[in-house]
């Protein structure tokens, strides 16, 4: 038993973070902007449905939606797809946004904002999500704080 490796096609670019859920098989991709890829100047958090295939053959990726960000990307940064607490199947995605120093969260089914998560004015570093019991924690780490907020 190998791994053997697979594109995620037609994702491309300076992919700075990726996430998956498992249980829906989507998976959401972080791009910044670069000199490789002109055309993009602002971050692109694309959420894409992974389709079955042979195993001798690459993934497919269906785009379901793109989420743009702000254009300004000096700190790497991850985001993270979860499933809504308390809604199964439910997709949300968490990024930070560097120029405002928040985090936005957002509904892929809807492609709304629903949210925005102040970090006393430091940009987010990393994002994760507890949950225990009935409780559901968002974890927002900054260069100085780890800050906590609780679904309700």
């Amino acid at each position: 038993d190998v791994f053997i490796p697979h594109l995620l096609e037609p994702l491309s670019g300076s992919c700075t973070c990726l996430s998956f859920d498992t249980s829906t098989r989507h998976c959401l991709a972080s791009f910044r902007p670069s000199n490789r890829t002109p055309q993009t100047k602002h971050i692109r958090h694309i959420v894409c449905e992974l389709c079955n295939t042979p195993i001798n053959e690459p993934f497919t990726c269906h785009p379901v939606h793109e989420f743009t960000g702000g254009s300004v990307y000096r700190l790497l940064s991850r985001s993270l797809l979860f499933q809504r607490p308390e809604s199964s199947g439910r997709l949300l995605v968490a990024y930070g946004d560097e120029a405002s120093k928040s985090t936005q969260i957002c509904d892929v089914s809807t492609t709304s904002k629903l949210q925005k998560l102040e970090t006393d004015s430091e940009p987010c570093l990393d994002i994760s999500l507890v949950e225990g019991g009935t409780t559901s924690l968002l974890t927002l780490l900054t260069e100085s704080k780890l800050h906590f907020y609780q679904w309700q």
